[in-house]
């Protein structure tokens, strides 16, 4: 990154100290050390206690040739912590009597999914909601994702599931029954969005927003063409082998794209071009919202979920059933960690996709909860199983705010 960049940076990113408690100056001082370490383009930080939120800041730029700062309102594509609102929208369902959790998928996709390596044995919506489908993205899960995303007419995605579709193959099976082995999954989130069509009779991303993402008064979208003001969406960057930033993700220079393939959208046949994997744009604050109401059931007097489902998000279905570093315990689109902080848990979800990353999790003990994205930076594996500029900001925040 360019001189004039990192101080146009440093300037948009000043606050007045005078507006600042001493512990907010010192954490803005060390999050500005660690954006110049760790080569941040840009970032948001937030951080809740309680019902509030308690101090946030952004840092760095949005959007490297426009020079556009990132600020509270900038929106990211926030990577798999969007699962957390797919895995909302399902149970949402759930909880109106449309399923049950160990029903077999078949029954409402209205064919077989079978793996042919169990073909006896039911892929369940527990199943998809915990990665402990079978399912992989392995096998041609790559070409139907850019179909889906860029093809001129969207494939269903029965086509990778079913025998004889033009996307199946073996490979995105494993080799285990379902329920036995946790694999984490996009397939399987794209397969869920695709089942809150069949199950409610809307468009995944409309669906998200009427019952969720409005409810709660945040301004997000799973379609960037319903964002009310495109030059608030971040550029996702990735550097070089040269040391130059490529834009990775979202670089439409103030044009609302035009997603002409929707034209050939059919409800309830395959969600992926709505992104129910990874692709909700938000912005720190949004997820902050977010956050709130999941971990004290409600925000501002709205409910997404009654208080036993939220609880059954959370509880480890996985005990066993992985050998994966990062993802040790996990629900049903909840992530329990005890790797940010020794000897603490944490609840929540991380995200990671075209050079950004992305956190938010919350101390159900302390009613503490930390969010924080960034959409470029040179990372390096940490001590444990997040990368280190992730363990740097969460501990900043936790060593200067929280503890």
């Amino acid at each position: 990154m360019t001189l004039i960049v990192w101080l146009l940076a440093a300037f948009f990113s000043a606050t007045p100290l005078a507006a600042q408690s001493a512990a907010e100056q010192r954490l803005d001082a060390a999050l500005k050390t660690i954006q110049v370490e760790k080569n941040i383009v840009g970032f948001s930080v937030v951080v809740v206690k309680g019902n509030t939120v308690v101090f946030s800041k952004s840092y760095g730029v949005a959007d490297i040739a426009r020079r556009l700062p990132v600020t509270d309102s900038t929106l990211f594509r926030i990577a798999s912590i969007s699962k957390v609102i797919t895995a909302t929208a399902l149970l949402q369902l759930y909880e109106q009597g449309k399923f049950k959790l160990d029903d077999d998928i078949s029954n409402t996709l209205g064919y077989v999914v079978r793996n042919p390596n169990f073909p006896t044995v039911p892929i369940t919506f527990r199943h998809l909601l915990s990665h402990t489908s079978s399912l992989t993205d392995y096998g041609n899960y790559d070409s139907l994702l850019s179909a889906s995303y860029n093809g001129n007419v969207i494939p269903p995605i029965s086509a990778i599931l079913t025998k004889g579709g033009g996307f199946y193959s073996n490979g995105t099976y494993l080799n285990a029954a379902p329920g036995t082995r946790f694999e984490y999954c996009n397939l399987g989130y794209g397969i869920i969005g695709t089942l809150v069509e069949k199950l409610s009779g809307e468009r995944f991303d409309v669906y998200c927003r009427k019952h969720i993402l409005d409810v709660l008064g945040i301004e997000a979208s799973f379609n960037v063409r319903d964002l009310k003001n495109i030059n608030n969406l971040s550029v996702l960057y990735r550097r070089d082998s040269a040391g130059v930033w490529q834009p990775q993700a979202d670089n439409y220079n103030g044009d609302t794209p035009e997603r002409k393939n929707l034209r050939s959208y059919r409800l309830g046949e395959n969600a992926l071009p709505m992104g129910p994997q990874g692709g909700l744009r938000i912005s720190a604050l949004g997820l902050s919202t977010l956050l709130l109401a999941f971990m004290n059931g409600t925000y501002n007097g709205k409910t997404l979920l009654r208080d036993n489902t939220r609880q059954l998000m959370m509880q480890n279905v996985i005990e066993g059933k992985t050998t994966d570093t990062m993802f040790k315990q996990y629900g049903l689109g909840i992530h329990t960690t005890r790797d940010l902080i020794e000897g603490e848990t944490w609840i929540g979800h991380s995200g990671e996709a075209y050079g950004l990353l992305s956190n938010m999790y919350f101390n159900p003990n302390t009613r503490t909860g930390i969010i924080f994205v960034m959409n470029g930076a040179t990372v390096k594996k940490g001590n444990r199983a997040f990368y280190d500029v992730e363990e740097a900001i969460f501990n900043a925040v936790y060593r200067i705010l929280l503890k």
